[in-house]
């Protein structure tokens, strides 16, 4: 019986541990997912000099793309702000993105 008991505990653990490093794999794949769809989001406003946010923009797809690759309710309040007037090439580019992690 007592090996039962033992036996069990260790299963129980084991269960703990695996549950817990899957977790952090699917945090893990959110961040890379965002972390791609920011770097596309970089390279198109240095193409295209500023942040605008017209029907086809950079930026509206930055938004529909972490609302789907990071699976947000459609509520969610994904934030993005920057450098609206076109600047000359060299320039910096500011602009900040800011948006919720859920289920985690």
């Amino acid at each position: 019986m007592k090996e039962f008991i033992t036996g069990i505990a260790a299963m129980l653990l084991i269960t703990v541990f695996l549950s817990q490093f899957t977790a952090n794999q699917i945090i893990h794949n959110k961040l890379i997912f965002a972390e791609n769809d920011m770097n596309t989001f970089i390279e198109e406003i240095k193409f295209d000099g500023c942040v605008s946010f017209e029907e086809n923009s950079p930026a509206n797809e930055l938004k529909s793309s972490l609302m789907k690759d990071l699976k947000l309710s459609s509520d969610a309040e994904i934030v993005i702000t920057g450098t609206e007037t076109p600047v000359k090439r060299g320039e910096l580019i500011e602009y900040s993105v800011s948006y919720p992690l859920e289920n985690i």
